[in-house]
């Protein structure tokens, strides 16, 4: 049975003021900081959770989805910290760095 053993996450990034696509963001796994992945030119990204094959017993449940704490960061903005999980899209927009 595949047993989540990493979170991921996917959804879009874009700029606050603009409301437009950030292409080339990094966003990384803050666990495993060489796990990362770079927006696409509409501001998407999908790094997807890693599973490990398990023998394991069990009763009948929901699939659990591990949350995890991820960094995004992209040139010219602020560097944000989100958490989230690879079942729901999430948006996160970035704030121009001073």
């Amino acid at each position: 049975m595949p047993i989540q053993q990493e979170a991921g996450a996917r959804g879009k990034i874009i700029d606050i003021d603009t409301q437009k696509p950030i292409k080339n963001a990094r966003i990384c796994i803050d666990q495993v900081k060489a796990r990362c992945i770079s927006s696409d030119v509409e501001g998407k990204f999908d790094l997807e959770p890693i599973y490990k094959d398990r023998w394991q017993f069990f009763m009948i449940e929901p699939l659990i989805m591990l949350h995890g704490r991820f960094t995004v960061e992209a040139e010219g903005y602020a560097e944000q910290t989100i958490l989230a999980d690879h079942s729901n899209l999430i948006r996160v927009e970035l704030t121009h760095s001073k």
